[in-house]
């Protein structure tokens, strides 16, 4: 499996687990304009890799009060689900 999640993201897998990568251009040094790929995490399923993004997302948010959290949860939230969706729309 090797799903595009956002232009940076991707879920991937092989016979024995899934992974969240994110990928990136190289901006200086020899490799400059190579991409990077980052593994952000091994996961057992592709359902426990979207909880593990979606707490990443919130871990790794810029929120300095409760209300900008909350609302940084809820867009999260709101593109999983509108991605889960979209998905299913296209494989009918």
């Amino acid at each position: 499996m090797n799903i595009k999640i956002t232009d940076k993201l991707y879920l991937r897998s092989d016979s024995y687990c899934c992974w969240i990568s994110k990928v990136s251009i190289i901006q200086t040094g020899p490799n400059e304009g190579k991409e990077r790929e980052e593994v952000i995490g091994y996961y057992r399923n592709p359902q426990d890799a979207f909880k593990a993004l979606l707490g990443h997302k919130i871990r790794t948010e810029d929120a300095n009060t409760l209300n900008q959290l909350l609302d940084a949860v809820t867009s999260y939230n709101a593109f999983i689900e509108a991605w889960v969706t979209d998905n299913r729309e296209v494989q009918k």
